[in-house]
Protein backbone atom coordinates (compact mmCIF):
# COMPACT_ATOMS: atom_id res chain seq x y z
CA UNK A 1 0.00 0.00 0.00
CA UNK A 2 1.11 3.41 -0.79
CA UNK A 3 -0.02 6.70 1.41
CA UNK A 4 -0.42 9.70 -0.39
CA UNK A 5 0.40 13.02 1.24
CA UNK A 6 -1.14 16.12 -0.08
CA UNK A 7 -0.26 19.71 1.38
CA UNK A 8 -3.12 21.58 -0.89
CA UNK A 9 -3.02 25.28 -2.20
CA UNK A 10 -1.64 27.48 -5.02
CA UNK A 11 1.29 24.90 -4.98
CA UNK A 12 0.01 21.64 -3.83
CA UNK A 13 3.18 19.49 -2.68
CA UNK A 14 2.62 15.99 -2.57
CA UNK A 15 4.75 12.48 -1.12
CA UNK A 16 4.19 8.83 -2.20
CA UNK A 17 5.15 7.04 1.06
CA UNK A 18 5.88 3.60 0.32
CA UNK A 19 5.60 0.45 2.54
CA UNK A 20 9.53 0.16 2.91
CA UNK A 21 9.83 3.98 3.81
CA UNK A 22 11.06 5.23 0.76
CA UNK A 23 9.58 8.21 -0.65
CA UNK A 24 8.73 10.38 -3.87
CA UNK A 25 7.79 14.02 -3.72
CA UNK A 26 6.69 16.32 -6.23
CA UNK A 27 5.20 19.67 -6.59
CA UNK A 28 1.94 21.35 -8.58
CA UNK A 29 1.21 24.57 -8.94
CA UNK A 30 -2.71 25.30 -10.27
CA UNK A 31 -5.58 23.45 -10.01
CA UNK A 32 -5.49 21.64 -13.68
CA UNK A 33 -1.92 20.05 -13.11
CA UNK A 34 -2.73 19.20 -9.70
CA UNK A 35 -6.02 16.95 -10.96
CA UNK A 36 -4.05 15.71 -13.88
CA UNK A 37 -1.29 14.72 -11.22
CA UNK A 38 -4.79 12.96 -8.90
CA UNK A 39 -5.52 11.45 -12.14
CA UNK A 40 -2.19 9.62 -12.86
CA UNK A 41 -1.59 8.67 -9.36
CA UNK A 42 -4.82 6.86 -8.73
CA UNK A 43 -4.57 5.96 -12.26
CA UNK A 44 -2.16 3.39 -11.93
CA UNK A 45 -3.21 -0.14 -10.33
CA UNK A 46 -2.16 0.56 -6.79
CA UNK A 47 -3.38 0.64 -3.87
CA UNK A 48 -3.65 3.82 -1.96
CA UNK A 49 -4.26 6.04 1.07
CA UNK A 50 -4.79 9.54 0.29
CA UNK A 51 -4.11 11.84 3.29
CA UNK A 52 -4.94 15.87 2.72
CA UNK A 53 -4.19 18.77 5.13
CA UNK A 54 -7.75 20.01 5.53
CA UNK A 55 -7.88 23.62 5.47
CA UNK A 56 -10.24 26.19 6.76
CA UNK A 57 -11.24 29.84 6.15
CA UNK A 58 -10.33 31.62 9.47
CA UNK A 59 -12.37 35.14 10.59
CA UNK A 60 -10.11 38.28 10.32
CA UNK A 61 -10.29 38.80 13.62
CA UNK A 62 -8.11 35.18 14.57
CA UNK A 63 -4.56 37.06 15.70
CA UNK A 64 -2.51 34.35 13.15
CA UNK A 65 -4.55 34.60 9.98
CA UNK A 66 -1.86 36.79 7.33
CA UNK A 67 -4.44 37.52 4.87
CA UNK A 68 -8.11 38.20 3.60
CA UNK A 69 -10.13 35.98 1.28
CA UNK A 70 -11.72 38.42 0.23
CA UNK A 71 -11.94 37.76 -4.07
CA UNK A 72 -9.57 34.74 -3.46
CA UNK A 73 -10.76 31.77 -5.45
CA UNK A 74 -9.79 29.58 -2.32
CA UNK A 75 -7.63 27.25 -4.51
CA UNK A 76 -7.12 25.33 -1.86
CA UNK A 77 -10.54 24.15 -0.92
CA UNK A 78 -11.44 23.25 -4.39
CA UNK A 79 -8.25 20.83 -4.48
CA UNK A 80 -9.18 19.69 -1.03
CA UNK A 81 -12.85 18.78 -2.62
CA UNK A 82 -11.07 17.56 -5.63
CA UNK A 83 -9.31 15.09 -4.14
CA UNK A 84 -12.27 14.14 -1.77
CA UNK A 85 -14.41 13.49 -4.79
CA UNK A 86 -11.76 11.50 -6.64
CA UNK A 87 -10.94 9.10 -4.09
CA UNK A 88 -15.00 8.69 -3.82
CA UNK A 89 -15.03 7.46 -7.33
CA UNK A 90 -12.39 5.00 -7.28
CA UNK A 91 -12.65 3.69 -3.95
CA UNK A 92 -9.96 5.14 -2.63
CA UNK A 93 -9.74 5.56 1.46
CA UNK A 94 -9.10 9.48 2.00
CA UNK A 95 -8.01 11.28 5.62
CA UNK A 96 -8.72 15.06 6.32
CA UNK A 97 -5.54 15.67 8.86
CA UNK A 98 -5.25 19.15 10.88
CA UNK A 99 -2.18 21.03 9.78
CA UNK A 100 -1.61 21.45 13.83
CA UNK A 101 -0.10 17.79 13.16
CA UNK A 102 2.78 18.83 11.30
CA UNK A 103 5.33 18.72 14.28
CA UNK A 104 5.31 15.70 15.09
CA UNK A 105 4.59 14.29 11.46
CA UNK A 106 8.14 15.93 10.36
CA UNK A 107 9.88 14.48 13.41
CA UNK A 108 8.14 10.98 12.62
CA UNK A 109 9.43 11.62 8.91
CA UNK A 110 13.37 12.13 10.00
CA UNK A 111 12.72 16.01 8.47
CA UNK A 112 14.01 19.20 10.55
CA UNK A 113 10.99 21.40 11.23
CA UNK A 114 11.61 24.92 10.90
CA UNK A 115 8.31 26.65 12.41
CA UNK A 116 6.16 29.67 10.70
CA UNK A 117 9.30 28.84 7.89
CA UNK A 118 8.35 28.96 3.84
CA UNK A 119 11.62 27.87 2.30
CA UNK A 120 10.91 26.06 -0.68
CA UNK A 121 10.10 22.88 -0.58
CA UNK A 122 8.08 23.60 2.48
CA UNK A 123 4.86 22.17 0.52
CA UNK A 124 6.48 18.44 -0.59
CA UNK A 125 7.65 18.31 3.17
CA UNK A 126 4.36 19.48 4.80
CA UNK A 127 2.87 16.40 2.59
CA UNK A 128 5.38 13.91 3.68
CA UNK A 129 4.88 14.76 7.38
CA UNK A 130 0.83 13.89 6.54
CA UNK A 131 1.93 10.87 5.44
CA UNK A 132 4.10 9.47 7.93
CA UNK A 133 1.82 11.03 10.73
CA UNK A 134 -0.66 8.87 9.22
CA UNK A 135 2.02 5.78 8.69
CA UNK A 136 2.94 5.76 12.45
CA UNK A 137 -0.07 6.43 13.85
CA UNK A 138 -1.72 3.37 12.12
CA UNK A 139 1.53 1.60 13.32
CA UNK A 140 2.28 0.72 9.83
CA UNK A 141 5.64 1.91 10.11
CA UNK A 142 8.42 3.17 12.71
CA UNK A 143 9.07 6.82 13.08
CA UNK A 144 12.17 7.63 11.14
CA UNK A 145 13.22 10.21 14.26
CA UNK A 146 11.38 11.41 17.44
CA UNK A 147 8.71 15.01 16.82
CA UNK A 148 9.37 18.04 17.74
CA UNK A 149 8.39 19.64 20.83
CA UNK A 150 7.24 23.47 19.84
CA UNK A 151 7.61 25.89 22.58
CA UNK A 152 4.35 26.97 23.69
CA UNK A 153 2.65 29.76 22.24
CA UNK A 154 5.90 29.86 19.54
CA UNK A 155 3.76 28.80 16.25
CA UNK A 156 1.60 30.30 14.13
CA UNK A 157 -1.10 28.38 12.08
Amino acid sequence: MIILGVDPGKTTGWCRLYEDGTTKRGETKGNELTFQLLHNLLSDDEEYTVVVENYAVRPVSNKYRSFDHSWDRLDTVRIIGGFEYACQIHSVPYILQEPTIKPVGYGYAGLDYKPNSRHKEVHMDDAEAHAWFYAVNKKLMKPKGKPFNPPKGKLKW
